[in-house]
C-alpha cells in the first residue's frame, strides 16, 4: 500500500553521509573543475555526462552541473553505477558523478581523474581535489545519505534509546573507521534533527526534479528497484511483511526491522 515517509515513519538517526566525485577519463584534456567547464562551453552538446538511470543522483546530478554551469552537456542513461563507470574508464562518455565508494577505487588506480567532489570538505586521500563549492558551482553540490526510519507509532522512549545507541556506535574509533574506509562520512545527532533535515532534503531534491523535467514514469518504484536485493540479504522469496522501504532522490532507504 501506498505510504508517506513523513506521516507513516518516525526519524531516528542520520548515519553517514556520502559524497560523490566528478570523474573523466584521462585522456580528456581538463585536469579540474574549471577546465571541464571550459571544455563544455567551448563545444556543447558534446560532452557526455554517463549516469546510472533516470532519476537517480546521478542523473541529477548531470542535471544539476548543467543548471548552474551554464553548460550544454548530455546525459546518458546506463544500467547501473558499474557500466556507467566503464564507458568513462573506455572515454566513450567524458564525465560523471560517481559515488565515494565506486569512483575512488579507479582514481587511486589512475584509470579516472576526479576533477571534482561534492559535500563541505575534501577527502584526506586525495587532498588536491576541490569541493564543487570551492570551484564555483555550488548550485550542483549536494550528497546522498543513510538514515534509519521506523513506524511512527513506535514509542518515543523506544526512539530515544536508539538513537541514543547509533549515535554512540557512530562515535566508536573502529566504525568510523571502516565507514570511512567506504566512503562514507558518519553524521549522527538527534532525531529530531534528522527529521528537519529529511524535510529539507525532499523539498530540495522535489525542486531539483521539477527544473531538470524529470518525469515520474521515468522512476521505478522503489519496491521494484530493491525487492530482489533485499529477497536476497534476508533469504526469502519476498520483501518481509514488516519491512519498509523508501528512496527519495537523494538515494535514501530506510527499513523498519524484519520480521
Amino acid at each position: 500500500a501506498p505510504y508517506n515517509l513523513e506521516k507513516d515513519f518516525a526519524p531516528v538517526s542520520l548515519l553517514a553521509s556520502i559524497s560523490f566525485l566528478v570523474i573523466v577519463p584521462p585522456s580528456l584534456p581538463a585536469k579540474n573543475m574549471q577546465e571541464l567547464i571550459a571544455l563544455a562551453k567551448a563545444k556543447p552538446g558534446t560532452l557526455n555526462c554517463a549516469h546510472s538511470g533516470p532519476g537517480t543522483t546521478a542523473h541529477l546530478g548531470c542535471e544539476m552541473l548543467k543548471s548552474a554551469a551554464k553548460i550544454d552537456i548530455v546525459p546518458i542513461p546506463y544500467k547501473g553505477t558499474v557500466p556507467a563507470i566503464i564507458d568513462v574508464v573506455a572515454g566513450q562518455a567524458q564525465l560523471m558523478f560517481a559515488v565515494m565508494q565506486g569512483g575512488l577505487p579507479q582514481v587511486k588506480a589512475g584509470k579516472l581523474r576526479a576533477v571534482a567532489i561534492t559535500g563541505k570538505k575534501r577527502h584526506p586521500s586525495i587532498p588536491d581535489v576541490q569541493t564543487i563549492s570551492e570551484a564555483g558551482y555550488a548550485g550542483a553540490d549536494f550528497v546522498t545519505w543513510n538514515g534509519i526510519h521506523i513506524p511512527v507509532k513506535t514509542p518515543k522512549a523506544i526512539v530515544a534509546k536508539l538513537n541514543a545507541e547509533f549515535d554512540r556506535i557512530l562515535k566508536l574509533p573502529d566504525v568510523k573507521d571502516r565507514m570511512f574506509d567506504l566512503g562514507l562520512d558518519p553524521v549522527g545527532g538527534s532525531a529530531e534533527s534528522f527529521g528537519t533535515f529529511v524535510k529539507e532534503d525532499i523539498a530540495r531534491w522535489a525542486r531539483v526534479i521539477k527544473d531538470a523535467n524529470v518525469k515520474a514514469g521515468t522512476l521505478k518504484p522503489a519496491e521494484e528497484r530493491l525487492a530482489p536485493y533485499i529477497a536476497a540479504k534476508f533469504n526469502k522469496r519476498s520483501v518481509p511483511s514488516r519491512m519498509a522501504i523508501h528512496i527519495t532522490p537523494s538515494q535514501f532507504w530506510g527499513a523498519s526491522a524484519p520480521s
